[in-house]
């Protein structure tokens, strides 16, 4: 319960999701801000968004509940997404709006995207049916093991060809944890009394 409270879970989440967090943002922030610097700028600037307080409340109200029941980071996605519109909005709305300008990125987004799942279809070999089974390796880590208990960790270098899915301990039968631990026992059975980080 010491780690589901206060969010003490929270650090370990931003560590397991760091690397799809930043793919998501960069794909949407980078072409938006190159579509952007492609527009001409409006000589006249008096449009705002007048629902930013409302956006706002949104976002807080999402991220509370989310945090709250089901932390999982694509279900998130959408906030992540307001808060870059309402980043970028004023920028936006300050750049003349161009259809040529707006077709030619949508062009090569969808060309990208089309290009990047045929290239995925093509690897015949990664195509499954059902749950694949993922061949992770493990590695002893003597320094918060102790006389109760082995604790080990993905061997994240031999499990890269696994992708993110490699940094993971998934159902082990031993105590798998990147963080030190501390055990003891109790009655014949293993009690993790404290995570550390």
């Amino acid at each position: 319960m010491r780690y589901l409270n206060n969010l003490n879970w929270l650090f370990f989440w931003f560590k397991r999701n760091f690397v799809e967090i930043l793919e998501h943002l960069l794909t949407i922030f980078i072409p938006s801000l190159l579509f952007l610097f492609c527009l001409k700028k409006e000589i006249k600037f008096n449009h705002q968004v007048k629902e930013k307080k409302g956006l706002y409340i949104y976002i807080i109200l999402g991220l509370i509940f989310w945090l709250n029941f089901s932390p999982v980071y694509r279900f998130a996605i959408h906030l992540f997404l307001t808060l870059i519109f309402i980043s970028l909005s004023d920028f936006l709305l300050s750049r003349k709006f161009s259809i040529r300008i707006f077709f030619i990125f949508m062009s090569i987004f969808i060309f990208f995207s089309f290009s990047k799942n045929m290239i995925r279809l093509n690897k015949v070999d990664d195509i499954y049916l059902g749950v694949q089974k993922i061949n992770n390796k493990y590695l002893l880590n003597e320094t918060y093991s102790n006389e109760f208990a082995k604790v080990f960790h993905p061997d994240v270098e031999n499990n890269s060809k696994n992708g993110w899915q490699g940094r993971l301990c998934w159902n082990t039968p031993f105590i798998c944890s990147y963080s030190k631990l501390d055990i003891s026992k109790k009655n014949g059975y293993l009690i993790i009394n404290k995570i550390q980080n």
